[in-house]
């Protein structure tokens, strides 16, 4: 679908791109430990594992909703901020990028338990979903909306695989408990999103220099990750990760 874009707007998704991507799926690296706990609890104790499970996913959306909330919040300004206005419209593009990457990410420790339980078959598909719909929508939106509508297609193909992973974890899951996390967390999560993405605009229209927006920024993104901090701490689904 690139190919449909011209030279500035593939240069504006070149840049957005890789850094979008470093930041959004940072906290992956958590996975690869959930995923041997697992693991050993499959060996162990099969029964237990959609109740482990449910409460590993309930932990990690209680992270992954105020990680998320700050991103949206604050990386379309600083990467406005560090790749300078001769990109085009590097901000908007940002956020749509962001917003696929995050959906991405919340399909983590699904995409964990199909692996535990041995069935990576179901992660696979959801793959091939992905990619199959991100040809298809991508060709589709790059035409109607240009780079924006390209990098919309990575959101798109990101909710089609997890729906198909979902469905398939689902099974797996059975009568677990529901791995959704407290309404205070979708409420600090919103918060975040407010509060973060308002600073972000008010210091980027305010400040000159790329140093010092991108120091006030990263002081207001350093300020709502001890807010998201506290918050996790104070929720008992945050246990489930750090057993």
């Amino acid at each position: 679908a690139g190919i449909l874009l011209p030279t500035a707007a593939l240069a504006s998704m070149s840049a957005a791109a890789p850094l979008t991507a470093a930041v959004c799926l940072a906290p992956s690296v958590l996975l690869s430990p959930l995923f041997t706990r697992l693991s050993v609890q499959v060996g162990a104790e099969p029964a237990s594992l959609p109740r482990e499970a449910a409460a590993a996913e309930k932990a990690w959306f209680s992270l992954v909703l105020p990680f998320a909330a700050l991103v949206l919040g604050v990386l379309p300004f600083a990467a406005a901020a560090w790749l300078g206005p001769a990109l085009s419209q590097i901000a908007v593009l940002t956020l749509v990028l962001a917003s696929g990457f995050l959906l991405t990410l919340v399909t983590g420790v699904r995409a964990v338990l199909v692996r535990a339980a041995g069935r990576p078959g179901l992660e696979s598909r959801s793959y091939v979903v992905y990619a199959a719909v991100k040809v298809g929508v991508g060709l589709a939106l790059a035409t109607l909306a240009g780079v924006v509508g390209l990098a919309a297609s990575g959101a798109v193909a990101a909710v089609a695989a997890l729906l198909v992973l979902s469905r398939g974890a689902g099974r797996i899951l059975g009568d677990a408990p529901s791995p959704l996390p407290p309404a205070r967390t979708w409420w600090t999560a919103l918060a975040l999103l407010v509060g973060t993405a308002g600073a972000s605009l008010a210091v980027s229209r305010a400040l000159d220099g790329r140093i010092t927006t991108l120091a006030a920024l990263a002081g207001i993104g350093l300020l709502g990750a001890g807010v998201a901090l506290l918050d996790t701490r104070r929720s008992p689904a945050s246990s489930a990760t750090s057993r």
